[in-house]
């Protein structure tokens, strides 16, 4: 696989980057690509009880795009109610301009979210997603992190994103 070089970030990555101080050096490093949604989602988060604003002017060298209405409904039609009902909207969204072809060919999706991995799974996209652990691991970052950010996760929900896909789960019955 190429160097990664953009990167499609979910608002969980996003928070938990500002978190462990690691936003600007992913920011320095990758052309980071977001939604609206995924900034309206990120602006905030708490430690200790305490209410932490993200600013968009923190979003800084970020490139927003939005899918349209049509984009979107290609998305909704392809997958069932019970799917739909757990990925969220900002997610949706990045699937949605993938499927468009409007990131770029060798952006790679980041999400910490077990059912947008095997949404992009369905769609074919398993390969295009990435943990946050290794993109960490990138910008020279080895701590800790909670199990959804890890490879080992991310691997168990290709693989269970891949599954269904054989198997109809999650699809829109036609």
């Amino acid at each position: 696989m190429a160097a990664i070089q953009h990167l499609a970030l979910d608002a969980n990555i996003i928070i938990e980057a500002f978190k462990l101080n690691a936003w600007k050096p992913l920011a320095d490093k990758f052309n980071i690509v977001v939604t609206s949604t995924i900034i309206e989602e990120a602006s905030f988060f708490i430690i200790d009880s305490k209410r932490i604003s993200i600013s968009k002017s923190e979003f800084g060298k970020c490139t927003q795009i939005d899918p349209n209405l049509q984009e979107l409904q290609d998305i909704v039609d392809i997958f069932d109610n019970v799917l739909l009902q757990s990925v969220e909207q900002g997610e949706i969204e990045i699937l949605a301009l993938v499927k468009a072809g409007k990131l770029p060919e060798e952006c790679r999706i980041c999400t910490s979210d077990g059912p947008a991995v095997i949404a992009a799974c369905l769609l074919e996209y398993g390969s295009f997603c990435v943990s946050f652990e290794s993109l960490l691991r990138k910008i020279g970052f080895t701590k800790s992190l909670d199990y959804q950010f890890t490879e080992e996760f991310l691997t168990r929900k290709v693989t269970e994103g891949k599954q269904n896909r054989i198997q109809g789960v999650g699809l829109r019955k036609r």
